[in-house]
């Protein structure tokens, strides 16, 4: 059986639909934007990420439940690789309001979307 170009681009075409309607979005005090992904983590809870402006671009956290939930988990996050990907850059305060984290851990701003790699950067 050989796949045609059409039959991609519809599969891609309904999964971008799937997508579209199975994602939230709630804004949080006039700055942060709740985005509620359809995707599932390994407790079965929908994936949650916050956006808000900045400087031209667009901060993404999760407010550190990946690193959370690894650590929880027995993964050793202080190997040198794992701490050069995880190290604050311009040091700020990148929490949403209502769930301020006081794990140590920040983000690093970056242009959203700016690498494929970005969006799994968080997992190991």
């Amino acid at each position: 059986m050989t796949t045609t170009t059409q039959e991609i681009e519809k599969l891609l075409h309904d999964y971008r639909e799937w997508l579209k309607d199975k994602t939230t979005l709630r804004e949080l005090n006039g700055e942060w934007v709740e985005i509620t992904t359809p995707y599932l983590d390994r407790h079965n809870d929908m994936l949650q990420i916050y956006v808000r402006a900045a400087n031209g671009g667009y901060v993404l956290t999760d407010d550190s439940y990946t690193v959370h939930d690894l650590e929880a988990s027995g993964c050793n996050l202080h190997t040198e690789k794992r701490q050069d990907l995880l190290s604050p850059r311009d040091r700020a305060d990148f929490s949403p309001p209502e769930t301020q984290s006081h794990s140590g851990h920040a983000c690093r701003e970056r242009p959203f979307l700016s690498g494929k790699a970005n969006c799994s950067e968080p997992v190991f």
